[in-house]
């Protein structure tokens, strides 16, 4: 176990596997701190250099909150527990997800981090910030996982694989299309943007959340297809009518449309 108070600036710290660097840490401009991906971190460590490599877990947390060419976080895995925060000015490196939180803030750079192998971890897109998944599947949202976009975030045509949940809070904002996969889950609450959602094979799921009906374009339904308007009763509908482009629901507080 090592503690350390500051990685100066031009100093390099490499942990070895099976190492663990605990108490309150700060990776001064141009230090370095890096270490194998079965080091442990064990309290929090403030990054305003380069951290490569480790292991978050339990209750600890790496803030990146750099600015300049040499602030860079890469390679951390981000386990049950653990927290990576990539602040305004720092840039964030395939990071990997595996039951942890990631979140994003606006005047980050993010480039490759993604989900692992692991389920129960929750990647937070914050105001200002876009999450795409650069058209390939290793930025799926996978089974056991969670995206969550924040207020004034941005998702651009991701895919929700099955057993995968994005959630666009109200405010958040939905460009491209959104494909649910079969067993896949988009909460929506509001009108999101100008981007569409498609309803990829039989059993994906559509939760609307709140009373706000949304007016993006929902397509690809089928009869195995689940829309969940959650917070509208069902006792509550008194009748519903269909047209060739959605339906409506009429209840004693109102008609609600889709």
């Amino acid at each position: 176990t090592l503690s350390i108070n500051t990685v100066n600036s031009g100093a390099t710290v490499n942990v070895q596997s099976g190492g663990i660097v605990s108490g309150l840490t700060t990776v001064a401009s141009a230090g370095v701190l890096s270490a194998t991906s079965t080091y442990l971190y064990s309290g929090t460590v403030t990054n305003y250099g380069a951290v490569y490599g480790g292991t978050l877990s339990g209750s600890a947390q790496l803030i990146a909150s750099g600015s300049g060419a040499n602030s860079l976080t890469s390679g951390v895995s981000i386990e049950s527990g653990g927290r990576l925060y990539l602040g305004s000015g720092a840039t964030g490196s395939a990071n990997l997800v595996n039951g942890g939180t990631l979140e994003i803030a606006s005047g980050a750079t993010p480039s490759s981090n993604r989900f692992g192998s692991g389920t129960g971890g929750t990647i937070i897109i914050d105001s200002g910030t876009v999450w795409s998944n650069n058209n390939s599947a290793a930025y799926n949202v996978t089974s056991g996982n969670t995206l969550v976009i924040r207020s004034g975030g941005t998702v651009s045509g991701t895919v929700i694989a099955a057993g995968g949940t994005t959630v666009i809070s109200s405010g958040g904002v939905l460009a491209g299309t959104q494909t649910v996969s079969s067993g896949g889950t988009l909460v929506l609450n509001g009108t999101a943007g100008t981007g569409a959602v498609l309803l990829s094979g039989d059993g994906a799921n559509l939760v609307i959340s709140g009373t706000s009906m949304p007016t993006n374009t929902i397509s690809g339904w089928s009869p195995a297809d689940t829309i969940d308007l959650a917070s509208i009763p069902a006792a509550s509908v008194t009748s519903v009518t269909t047209t060739s482009t959605g339906f409506s629901f009429y209840t004693a507080g109102g008609k609600y449309s889709l």
